[in-house]
């Protein structure tokens, strides 16, 4: 399960971070503002499904099924190709919209 900023400190109201390796040898970039996940991006090395736990709403360009909830974190799963498969393939990029 990839997760948006897991374990950040209260403190790290405003953060960001690009290509960060995750589970499943993917790429993951994210924003932090005042304390709320703005954005990321996830970039897949290898197709399949992939499940992302994050505090944004409202997929953008993928079809995303809702599979758990937690407080105010959602679990989404979505099937990806691998990056390189077509232009702009395998990379799904969310930004915050509420």
């Amino acid at each position: 399960m990839v997760r948006v900023f897991p374990a950040v400190p209260s403190k790290w109201q405003n953060v960001e971070y690009r290509d960060l390796r995750c589970e499943g040898a993917h790429l993951v970039s994210a924003k932090r503002v005042d304390g709320k996940t703005q954005s990321f991006e996830l970039t897949a090395v290898k197709a399949g499904d992939i499940l992302i736990k994050t505090d944004i709403v409202g997929a953008v360009g993928k079809k995303m099924e809702v599979v758990a909830k937690d407080g105010v974190f959602t679990t989404y799963r979505v099937n990806m190709r691998k990056r390189g498969d077509a232009p702009d393939e395998g990379r799904l990029t969310w930004a915050w919209g509420g």
